[in-house]
């Protein structure tokens, strides 16, 4: 081989090479560049969770919930269809919290509400609203019996005893009861008369539920 072809043959060489190099790289490029979009479409979810949900117990927040309600209103309206919102709070939690630890309080909190979730149905809005208050939004029930089912049956799960490894736990919930359209035709009406009942069964004692009517007989 004439000293010429072989620089042609060693400059060939250093180009295949170069250019495999470059491939290489352009590949390990594209898969970092895969791995920080994936990365961020996972931090982004993340961060849009965060914002719409409890981190506790991963039920939807206050912030939420009120997008929620308002979204269920307008079908209710739409669908002349009756709509019940029902408020719930964990009679005397505080002292949970007080005597066992927040640790303790955060556990049963999370055991209430998975036996909830449970028995609502798919299209059941279930919230935190904060601390112990929580909030469920019903579509599409046919009147004040079905209501007084799913109120009743609340009071029987949460009153079921939590066992922990050093005791038996066993708390009740007052729920307040409001319905579209008897108590409100907007959010906040709706919201405020739930509050009110709510307030008015743990004043009577917890362990109960209120609707609006009751009230004023």
């Amino acid at each position: 081989m004439t000293l010429p072809c072989l620089y042609t043959l060693v400059y060939l060489i250093l180009i295949t090479l170069k250019t495999h190099k470059l491939i290489k790289n352009s590949i390990v490029l594209k898969y970092d560049n895969d791995i920080l979009l994936i990365n961020l479409e996972i931090s982004n979810k993340k961060l849009a969770q965060a914002a719409t949900h409890d981190p506790l117990t991963k039920i939807p927040n206050r912030r939420l919930f009120q997008t929620n309600l308002a979204n269920a209103l307008a079908r209710a309206r739409k669908n002349s269809r009756i709509l019940a919102l029902l408020y719930i709070d964990l009679d005397n939690f505080k002292t949970v919290n007080d005597l066992y630890g927040h640790q303790t309080g955060d556990r049963i909190l999370q055991i209430m509400i998975n036996r909830l979730r449970n028995y609502f149905r798919k299209d059941d809005i279930l919230a935190r609203l904060g601390g112990d208050e929580l909030a469920v939004i019903i579509e599409n029930v046919n009147g004040h019996e079905d209501i007084e089912t799913i109120a009743r049956k609340i009071c029987y799960l949460i009153a079921i005893p939590v066992k922990l490894q050093n005791a038996t736990l066993q708390i009740s919930a007052s729920v307040g009861i409001s319905v579209y359209p008897d108590d409100g035709a907007d959010e906040e009406s709706l919201l405020k008369c739930a509050d009110t009942c709510m307030y008015y069964a743990k004043e009577h004692g917890g362990n109960k539920f209120y609707f609006s009517e009751k009230l004023t007989t």
